[in-house]
């Protein structure tokens, strides 16, 4: 994006200074819920078996639909809300699937290796608003004294699934934090992107909020 300009395939870069500081934090909702698969096959960005089986048909097993109606409308979508926590070390690294293909593989976002176990994730609510409690607390703490001015919320797509009959819950949480009266702009992702330590880090199912804080003059 650029001014009233929008395309794909490219990258949009914003310039501030000025007498400002900055915060990020970010969470998300969705927990485990005792179900393990180990990707026995998957080709880049496509997840092929669990546990011998096609992805699809590992689901249906799971929540009682047949395999082939994951490959249409509404459950080839919906299927994003039921993503996989993946063993990084100590941590769930969260991948969620982009669509259910007719061969019943998953079209994830990012790429999957074979051999990794993982788990079902499930969301709700009050995970959903506690991530945007703790991702807003996050982002302010890093303000220091610096008065925050501004928040830019980054929130995947499955949030506004998910909370699709409770709209702006995850704002009042967030507000809770930061107060009313500072400004929110933002928008729904298909992943998000931050850093760790410099490194960039690629998430999924994830709220990303980034405050800009003024700094009190003498």
């Amino acid at each position: 994006m650029a001014g009233s300009q929008t395309g794909s395939g490219g990258l949009a870069a914003a310039f501030l200074r000025g007498n400002l500081k900055v915060g990020v934090g970010y969470d998300h909702g969705w927990d485990p819920v005792g179900s393990q698969f180990r990707v026995t096959r998957s080709r880049g960005f496509w997840l092929r078996t669990l546990n011998g089986r096609p992805a699809s048909e590992t689901y249906a097993g799971l929540f009682g639909y047949p395999a082939r109606d994951w490959a249409f409308p509404p459950l080839n979508y919906l299927a994003r809300l039921y993503p996989l926590g993946m063993e990084q070390g100590e941590n769930l690294v969260v991948r969620s699937p982009i669509r259910v293909e007719a061969d019943g593989s998953f079209r994830m976002n990012a790429i999957v290796r074979d051999g990794i176990d993982t788990y079902l994730l499930v969301g709700s609510r009050a995970a959903c608003e506690r991530a945007a409690r703790n991702a807003a607390q996050q982002a302010l703490l890093q303000l220091g004294s610096a008065k925050p001015a501004l928040a830019l919320v980054i929130v995947d797509i499955a949030w506004q699934m998910l909370l699709k009959a409770h709209p702006g819950v995850e704002i009042t949480a967030i507000q809770e934090i930061l107060g009313t009266n500072v400004p929110i702009a933002g928008g729904y992702t298909l992943g998000q992107v931050t850093t760790d330590s410099g490194t960039p880090k690629f998430l999924n199912q994830h709220m990303v909020v980034v405050v800009f804080g003024e700094e009190e003059t003498e």
